[in-house]
C-alpha cells in the first residue's frame, strides 16, 4: 500500500504529558501542545506525511463541544464555564501554525462545505480512494440544546451508573427525544451575550478560517425551566419503561440498540 490513513481527533487536541504532569499542562497548554506535536512530527519523520485538517465554524463547534462534553459521565459544568478551559481548541491558527512549522503538507478543510457535498465521499476521493465501495452510515442524531441540559442537571442532582449515564444519552439522541425537547430558534449556550460577542470577535476571522461573523445576530440563550425538567423526566420513564428487558449492552461503543418500542413522546410534550 503506497497510503497509511490515521485518523484521530486526538492528533488536534491532545498534548504532552502523563498522569504526573495534568498540573503542568492546565499552566502551559500551548508548551504541552507543542511539545506533543514535536513528538508526532519525530515518530512521522519517515514519512511523507499530509496533515488533512477538518475546521468547523468557531461559534458552532464550540456549542457543539458543549453538547458532546456533556455525554461525559463526571461532567456537570455549565456552557461558559466549560469553554473557559477549552479556548485553546478555538484558536486555529496556533494549530495550523503548528502543524505548518513541523509539516511539509497541511490542508485544510471546511466542515461545511464538505457537508454540504458529502463529506466523507469527499474525504475518501481526497485521499485517492474514490474506488472504494463506502458503506451507507447511520450517524447518531445530535441532541438538541435542551437536551444536553436536562442531562447535566440529571447528572447534578444523582449520582448516576455508567449504564444509567449510557441510558441517559442514548434517550436524547433518539427520534423519541426530538419530539420531547425544543430549542428556541437561533438557540445558543451563552447566558452572557456580551461574552460571546468577544468570543466571535476574537475567533471568527482566523487565516484558518477566514470569513467575518455578524456579531449582531440575535440569538436566544436556550433554557430549561423545572417544569419542563418533570416533564422531560415523566417522558424518559416511560421511554425506561418501554424499552425494559430490550438493552443490549455494547461496552465497546457505549451505545444502545434503536428502541424497540410503542413509545410516542408526543404524548409527553410539554
Amino acid at each position: 500500500f503506497h497510503t497509511i490513513l490515521l485518523s484521530s481527533e486526538a492528533f488536534y487536541r491532545h498534548d504532552m504529558v502523563d498522569s504526573t504532569q495534568i498540573e503542568i499542562s492546565r499552566r502551559e497548554p500551548r508548551a504541552s501542545r507543542v511539545a506533543y506535536v514535536e513528538r508526532m512530527a519525530a515518530a512521522f519523520s519517515a514519512f511523507d506525511v499530509e496533515i488533512l485538517v477538518y475546521l468547523r465554524k468557531p461559534e458552532d463547534f464550540i456549542e457543539s463541544l458543549y453538547s458532546e462534553a456533556s455525554s461525559k459521565p463526571k461532567m456537570v459544568l455549565g456552557f461558559e464555564d466549560l469553554i473557559a478551559a477549552k479556548m485553546l481548541r478555538v484558536d486555529y491558527d496556533f494549530h495550523i501554525d503548528l502543524f505548518r512549522k513541523h509539516f511539509r503538507k497541511v490542508t485544510i478543510k471546511h466542515f461545511e462545505d464538505e457537508r454540504s457535498e458529502g463529506i466523507v465521499d469527499r474525504f475518501f476521493a481526497h485521499i485517492g480512494a474514490k474506488e472504494l465501495e463506502i458503506p451507507d452510515l447511520t450517524l447518531r442524531r445530535s441532541p438538541k440544546k435542551q437536551a444536553s441540559l436536562w442531562v447535566v442537571a440529571k447528572k447534578r442532582a444523582t449520582n448516576l451508573t455508567p449504564d444509567e449515564q449510557r441510558s441517559l444519552w442514548e434517550f436524547v439522541t433518539s427520534d423519541e427525544a426530538n419530539t420531547v425537547f425544543d430549542d428556541p430558534p437561533n438557540a445558543t449556550f451563552w447566558t452572557d451575550l456580551d461574552k460571546r460577542t468577544a468570543f466571535l470577535k476574537k475567533y471568527s476571522n482566523s487565516s484558518a478560517y477566514p470569513g467575518a461573523v455578524d456579531t449582531r445576530k440575535q440569538v436566544t440563550t436556550v433554557t430549561l425551566s423545572p417544569e419542563q425538567e418533570r416533564a422531560a423526566d415523566a417522558a424518559y420513564a416511560e421511554y425506561l419503561a418501554c424499552r425494559k428487558g430490550g438493552f443490549v449492552k455494547r461496552a465497546a461503543s457505549a451505545l444502545l440498540p434503536k428502541p424497540k418500542s410503542s413509545f410516542n413522546a408526543k404524548t409527553a410534550r410539554y
